[in-house]
């Protein structure tokens, strides 16, 4: 009667079996994992990739840092170098035959009038 006719199937397709639509899906989900792996995969590519990006822009800004520096530094050094030490009094070959000068008053303790 009444009741839908069940779709016909092509006259050249083979007929499918309930295994085949188990072994189907198990490829499906098969091929969803290595999908997702495949997507992991580049996540972490691309992580490493940006890590490893960041890491040279530091490396390379440290470099150009320390070669300011050198420039910068160098020159005041050089500066003090040339203008040389404070002149200092000639050396008194014979110090060791002078004798000792009195301390000051004012470092000796009070005497009393007792």
């Amino acid at each position: 009667g009444d009741e839908p006719a069940a779709p016909a199937a092509h006259a050249n397709a083979p007929p499918q079996h309930a295994a085949a639509g188990e072994e189907n899906s198990h490829r499906d989900e098969q091929s969803a994992k290595a999908r997702e792996e495949a997507a992991e995969e580049a996540r972490e590519r691309k992580q490493a990739y940006e890590i490893g990006m960041i890491l040279l822009a530091g490396i390379g800004f440290l470099g150009i840092f320390l070669i300011a520096f050198v420039l910068i530094y160098s020159r005041s050094v050089r500066r003090k170098i040339r203008a040389g030490r404070k002149p200092t009094s000639p050396r008194d070959d014979l110090w060791y035959l002078k004798s000792k000068s009195p301390p000051a008053d004012d470092d000796a303790p009070p005497e009393s009038d007792s």
